[in-house]
């Protein structure tokens, strides 16, 4: 059997030389079949231990001598002695043993292995870990977020050189250092040109970046930066349980359709204060302070006035935002009083 297991071993190691081209010899057919033979041997080796490994039965070792139905004189003990006629074997019938068979079968009690698989417990499955359930709830945000966005061009020097002069199959940390030796021996003329280019790289990514979230709706990109700081989020808590995070950090996007809100009345004051040049050199810590304590002692006049200038203004800020978000509702206080 192995003979003929090594001649078609043989066989089709030529077949596949001879496809590629290469004509077939005993040097080149000799390391496969090496190998081939090999393999046998340890298939034969481990073979042969596993059946070394079964327990050994002592039962049949140790079990009592059966008691011999013989006589002395080597005839069965009870039967009648005739020299003449032997007694004649009984016929077995087929008919009764297929009988007893099917009553015993019929009659068979439940064994114990099969008691315990009818009341065996159902298996319950074990519930994922918690980083696994963060990592699945950021493969579910991933088509939210709009992560699809247009490929940028290098936006930097250093960056558009490196991308021209790297080369595949050399080693990261080496090919880092020949560039880095390179774009030292650039020409300030050759410096300038990538800097130039690279300039207009940077130009040429925020336009596409803005016609591709114009491509989308305000609502579209409201809920892809709520998914966008999920997944951050959910980065920043599988980092303190992992060493690495479920995903990668993402930026939000910003749409120049979204309404700015418009400034509170205390903040209003604040900047009319801090543009008078009463607080100049002091600390900002030390001018919220303060600014805070003159508006708590401002009269309720002077609040009221500046809260009716405010009204409108927020009016017109709530009508655009429903306009570009109906779903979202204001949690502002303002938005119940105006």
């Amino acid at each position: 059997m192995l003979s003929r297991s090594v001649s078609r071993h043989v066989a089709t190691v030529a077949r596949t030389l001879s496809a590629q081209g290469v004509t077939p010899s005993a040097t080149n057919v000799a390391p496969f079949v090496t190998r081939f033979l090999h393999a046998q041997q340890l298939r034969l080796a481990s073979a042969s231990l596993e059946r070394c490994a079964r327990p050994f039965s002592t039962s049949r070792c140790l079990a009592a001598p059966k008691k011999s139905t013989t006589s002395r004189g080597g005839r069965p003990k009870g039967s009648k002695t005739s020299t003449t006629a032997k007694a004649k074997p009984k016929k077995k019938t087929t008919t009764t043993t297929t009988k007893k068979k099917t009553t015993s079968t019929a009659k068979r009690k439940p064994t114990a292995k099969t008691t315990a698989k009818t009341t065996a417990k159902p298996r319950t499955k074990k519930a994922p870990s918690e980083h696994k359930t963060m990592y699945i709830r950021a493969r579910e945000l991933k088509p939210i977020a709009l992560l699809d966005t247009p490929r940028r061009l290098p936006g930097s020097s250093y960056t558009l050189f490196a991308s021209r002069n790297s080369t595949r199959g050399t080693q990261v940390p080496v090919q880092q250092k020949e560039i880095a030796t390179k774009y030292r021996q650039l020409s300030t003329g050759d410096r300038q040109h990538l800097v130039d280019e690279s300039a207009e790289n940077r130009v040429k990514n925020e336009r596409a970046l803005h016609a591709w979230i114009v491509s989308h709706s305000p609502e579209q990109i409201r809920l892809a930066n709520e998914a966008r700081r999920k997944m951050n989020s959910l980065r920043k808590a599988s980092k303190a349980t992992s060493t690495q995070g479920v995903c990668q950090a993402v930026k939000l996007l910003k749409d120049d359709r979204k309404p700015r809100r418009p400034l509170t009345p205390y903040f209003q004051y604040m900047q009319e204060r801090k543009a008078s040049g009463d607080f100049q050199g002091v600390k900002i810590t030390e001018m919220t302070k303060a600014l805070g304590k003159e508006w708590q002692a401002m009269g309720a006049q002077e609040k009221e006035r500046r809260l009716q200038e405010y009204g409108p203004i927020y009016e017109a800020y709530e009508k655009e935002r429903k306009s570009l978000y109906p779903n979202v509702k204001s949690k502002s206080k303002y938005a119940r009083s105006v």
